[in-house]
């Protein structure tokens, strides 16, 4: 879990004069589940594309963001090639 995405979700309720209850309301979570999850107790992928989307926040991929892809699952880099001669 990425301690900037919790920062920019924090000042972005902050500046919209929202508590967690207040996003939680919106979401369709209780305030204990939401806390659950921005304190990365639960990794809820579609709850973390539904934060951003409410708080009209873009969802980063950036360094350290374990953001799930559509499917829900973490992306991953594709297996190069390696041709004769090369050390595994």
């Amino acid at each position: 879990m990425s301690i900037d995405r919790v920062k920019k979700i924090k000042i972005a309720l902050i500046r919209r004069g929202w508590n967690q209850g207040d996003l939680s309301e919106r979401l369709g979570i209780s305030q204990a589940y939401l806390s659950l999850i921005l304190s990365g107790r639960r990794n809820v992928p579609w709850i973390w594309m539904r934060i951003f989307e409410e708080l009209g926040l873009p969802r980063s991929r950036g360094k350290g963001s374990k953001m799930a892809d559509k499917a829900g699952s973490p992306t991953k880099k594709a297996a190069q090639p390696r041709g004769p001669g090369t050390l595994t």
